[in-house]
């Protein structure tokens, strides 16, 4: 378009974007730019706050809430500054309504507000804010669309985590179970600059191309759907499966998008994932729609009109800007205590330490009294274990004096797809119930290479780990516990999944949790990706996890101290990555369990966090609370 047919002068947009700003936030932002420039406006981006204002220039400040919380409230500049400022926002409607003072005030004082999302432009009304809708469309550097390339993802879901979303896909599960599936869950509290275990950025558009649904849940109950999402999935030809949402104009339901309340949402899946010929149609009706019914440049027109009138404003005597963006506070040079306070603290650490180790002892005296060692009574082998040679991965469950959950474990170990396995069985001294339910499987399934063995004495459930781990003969051990029920290709995926990355000593996924009495999941945990500081503030990974029985060995096994009860998967990955060792996420639900588990915070509290710090002082060294 030329800038010639404008009578008024074209500004230079220059957009303001915080440094560690999430990256979709980027990414949209450079998309506006490539917009702006088609239409004969220049733009530029600034990380350190707003630039001094001059003649010719007019700011674009993207996601403004995500500024302020990242740049504080002394980011935001004067007045005079904000009335030569476009404000564009992408927001969920029960966010502005809820909207905080400086979030409002800026945007009462922007020259102009965009909102992308068309039901939080009549909130933003009725909180006296006279914004314009930005609908976002077509635009070239987001096209993606091949009609006839392969897609080997049958689901994608990408999205941050909410309850609403983690529930919806544990309902799911055993419907994404039956087929090849991609899941990135990112954390809606971190700032997600750059790809990582847990959240997709560039790397989307080829996901996105690679897949045949993109499946989309919304964040909460409300029928808000994720239009960039949307938008970006049509770009690159995955068929979007979500809940109803409202203000979808100009896509139909059936035509180019489906729509499906959550209850019937498995249903929709397969049937789309049958019906190749449906897809394509779908795909291709899409496309076509986006393309030459929404292309962005008609928004960005608007957009560009204002930045036109803004540009005229004056540029009062006197403005003032805010303080530095990344304002840091000065070192604090204050000299140390003095020798005697230290070595009096080194002292009381001294005796500290002492003291946790007697009453460890204490705790153990009950097991010490049982036996000097922990011995076992081998109770059963099964012909297969003799017969067999040395299998592809060894289950090692340690079974307590509770066994009402061990018997749905064994069976779905039972019906896996992967066959070339063992199963080692340890059980706590005194666990009779355990003892008849391990040994009735067993002979009831001969082919099974089995082995049971039971703790002489009272052993903690890493004792009973470790005692199954001494009879592992496989180079993978996958770590179970009962009340696990792993879907056939659970085991299978986990242990291919770490022959095929060397690089890696232990695998796991994300777990759906099973609701008392149902059969349908209503959460899931383990989703994080492999990020060794965040096990500082959360303790997420669980079983089942595959880990290579010698990198296993050498980390001297799980953990025995009582203290440590409860708490031994996460000591052992701590350990791991002290030693340098990691771990992958292996991005499919795998397994369903009816444990009561959940991602929490990291347990540093009290004497257990003070012996984890000191078993993983390099990692965990600081934080106890």
């Amino acid at each position: 378009m030329d800038p010639r047919r404008y009578h008024q002068p074209v500004p230079e947009a220059a957009f303001v974007i915080a440094r560690h700003q999430d990256w979709a936030t980027r990414d949209f932002a450079e998309t506006l730019r490539y917009e702006l420039d088609l239409q004969g406006v220049p733009s530029s981006v600034h990380e350190d706050g707003f630039p001094l204002p001059r003649p010719g220039v007019v700011y674009v400040l993207v996601a403004p809430r995500e500024f302020i919380s990242l740049a504080g409230a002394s980011a935001v500049p004067s007045d005079s500054i904000l009335a030569r400022t476009v404000v564009v926002s992408n927001e969920h409607p029960d966010r502005v309504a809820q909207g905080d003072d400086v979030y409002l005030d800026l945007l009462r004082a922007a020259g102009a507000v965009f909102e992308v999302n068309i039901r939080s432009v009549g909130e933003l009304h009725r909180k006296g804010v006279h914004a314009r809708t930005l609908r976002p469309g077509y635009s070239k550097p987001r096209d993606h669309y091949d009609a006839d390339a392969e897609r080997p993802i049958d689901i994608l879901f990408y999205a941050s985590r909410s309850a609403h979303r983690t529930a919806g896909l544990a309902q799911l599960a055993d419907t994404l179970a039956r087929h090849n599936v991609s899941l990135t869950i990112a954390d809606p509290a971190a700032s997600n600059t750059i790809e990582s275990a847990t959240y997709l950025g560039a790397s989307k558009y080829q996901r996105l191309s690679q897949s045949k649904i993109l499946l989309d849940l919304h964040a909460e109950a409300t029928p808000h759907l994720d239009w960039n999402r949307m938008l970006d999935a049509m770009h690159c030809g995955a068929v979007v499966v979500t809940e109803p949402a409202v203000a979808l104009a100009p896509f139909t339901p059936g035509q180019q998008f489906v729509a499906a309340p959550r209850e019937s949402m498995r249903f929709v899946l397969e049937q789309l994932l049958s019906d190749p010929d449906e897809l394509a149609r779908i795909r291709s009706s899409a496309y076509e729609r986006l393309s030459s019914w929404l292309p962005f440049g008609l928004s960005v027109g608007v957009l560009r009109a204002a930045l036109v009138e803004l540009v005229g404003r004056p540029i009062e005597d006197g403005y003032a800007l805010s303080g530095d963006v990344d304002a840091t506070e000065a070192d604090n040079t204050a000299g140390g205590p003095a020798n005697s306070e230290s070595e009096m603290r080194d002292t009381v650490a001294s005796v500290q330490r002492e003291v946790r180790a007697l009453r460890r002892q204490l705790a153990a005296l009950e097991i010490d009294q049982a036996s000097e060692s922990d011995g076992e009574d081998q109770a059963h082998t099964s012909p297969a274990w003799e017969a067999r040679g040395v299998p592809q991965a060894s289950v090692l469950i340690a079974c307590g004096t509770d066994a009402s959950r061990l018997s749905a474990t064994l069976e779905a170990l039972r019906n896996g797809r992967l066959a070339d396995i063992e199963l080692v069985l340890a059980v706590a001294a005194g666990a009779q119930e355990a003892h008849v339910t391990a040994t009735e499987f067993a002979q009831a399934n001969p082919e099974l290479a089995i082995r049971i063995v039971q703790a002489s004495a009272v052993s903690t459930r890493g004792a009973l780990r470790n005692l199954a781990l001494e009879h592992a003969r496989a180079p993978v051990s996958v770590v179970v516990e009962p009340g696990d029920i792993p879907f056939r290709h659970g085991l299978e995926r986990l242990v291919g999944s770490l022959n095929g990355m060397p690089q890696f000593a232990l695998t796991y996924s994300p777990v759906g949790i099973l609701a008392p009495g149902d059969t349908r999941g209503r959460d899931l945990t383990g989703i994080w990706g492999w990020e060794p500081t965040r096990l500082r503030s959360e303790s997420w990974i669980t079983t089942p996890y595959a880990v290579r029985t010698r990198i296993l060995g050498d980390t001297g096994g799980f953990a025995e101290d009582v203290l440590l009860e409860g708490v031994e998967d996460y000591d052992l990955v701590c350990r791991l990555a002290v030693a340098g060792a990691r771990a992958q996420l292996v991005s499919e639900i795998l397994s369903m369990t009816r444990r009561s588990v959940a991602v929490r915070d990291a347990p540093l509290h009290g004497e257990r966090g003070t012996v984890l710090v000191e078993r993983s002082a390099k990692l965990l060294v600081g934080t106890i609370a």
